[in-house]
């Protein structure tokens, strides 16, 4: 089916044509359309991911305990969506072994990605279901997907046994 541009979309493309508009205008070619915008000044920092359910927040030290495969480990998340962890009682700025990103919302808590926790490349992201205590101290995940299909150590270690990790919160 051929795209017919309305009347204002045909107003904005002779507008771009004319140059009179930025690189925020619509452009449409065969096989292909996209949108493309002003780039953000702050480098994407301006717009970062969920890191709330609405109540409670990753923000802050969690210990995970250890499991089958993998030792227990403290990670900490910060504001916009980054992580580091390392192996239990490390000094977390100075020497950690895993890092990465990740979002919250309600529900679900993903790693976007992640470097460290396991044989996977760091594209392989993970969801996992995500229900805070009261008080919002503990943090109990339960894998839902894994783009590493089992070979992440951490926070799903025993993954085709559907685990669930408690996070505990550092006071």
């Amino acid at each position: 089916m051929p795209f017919t541009p309305t009347k204002q979309a045909r107003t904005h493309t002779s507008a771009r044509q004319r140059g009179k508009l930025g690189l925020d205008a619509l452009h449409l070619q065969s096989g292909s359309n996209y949108a493309r915008i002003d780039p953000s000044l702050l480098n994407g920092r301006d717009n970062p991911p969920p890191v709330t359910d609405g109540k409670c927040s990753m923000v802050g030290t969690w210990d995970v305990p250890s499991a089958p495969d993998a030792p227990a480990a403290s990670f900490s998340f910060d504001e916009v969506g980054n992580f580091v962890g390392a192996l239990l009682g490390s000094e977390l700025c100075a020497s950690h072994t895993m890092y990465g990103t990740y979002s919250l919302t309600p529900g679900l808590f993903e790693l976007t990605t992640n470097i460290g926790m396991g044989g996977c490349a760091w594209w392989f992201g993970a969801g996992y279901t995500a229900t805070f205590d009261g008080n919002c101290a503990h943090l109990m995940i339960r894998p839902m997907w894994d783009g590493c299909t089992g070979g992440r150590r951490y926070f799903d270690a025993t993954y085709f046994d559907n685990y669930t990790t408690t996070l505990t919160k550092h006071p």
